[in-house]
């Protein structure tokens, strides 16, 4: 999977903890503006 998404730049999130964050909304069937704190601004993660 990293070679699909390696752009080569510097991230300011990482990716794993955007991915847990689509999979916590998936799983939970939550609005995106109740994302969890622990992950991204909610923003961040629908981009």
């Amino acid at each position: 999977m990293e070679k699909l998404v390696d752009t080569g730049r510097q991230r300011k999130t990482s990716l794993r903890s955007v991915v847990n964050a689509i999979r916590w909304l998936a799983q939970t069937g939550s609005q995106w503006r109740n994302l969890s704190t622990h992950f991204p601004a909610w923003q961040t993660v629908y981009y």
